[in-house]
């Protein structure tokens, strides 16, 4: 859920905020990128399910950290994240749809941040 005074320019300050934090979080072999309707993708490829799981906790270690303060108000960040395991032998649109399954059960939470799904 997005606030309704969200405009485009500021949604594109808060997504720049939330790349940089991932760029501080992640390690230089990891892919970031930007699927599209703020959901972003962190591909690592030299991590198993559970090194990820940490990777994702520190991600949202630095992203609970950080302080945002748009035009002299703090925005408070909220991610909610999917995550799986690109395994061997399976399609890779079958990991990227078990992934967005995670994130929408992560969506659906009250209390739950991410959701892993393997």
């Amino acid at each position: 859920m997005t606030s309704p005074n969200l405009t485009p320019k500021l949604a594109l300050i808060i997504a720049k905020a939330i790349a940089k934090v991932m760029g501080d979080s992640f390690n230089s072999s990891d892919i970031v990128s930007y699927y599209g309707n703020n959901i972003f993708a962190i591909l690592m490829p030299h991590s198993n399910l559970q090194a990820g799981v940490k990777k994702i906790e520190k991600f949202i270690e630095n992203l609970t950290l950080r302080s945002m303060i748009i035009a002299g108000k703090e925005v408070e960040l909220m991610v909610k994240i999917g995550i799986t395991e690109i395994k061997i032998g399976k399609k890779l649109g079958t990991s990227l749809m078990r992934t967005l399954d995670a994130l929408k059960i992560a969506n659906r939470s009250k209390t739950k941040v991410f959701e892993v799904l393997t």
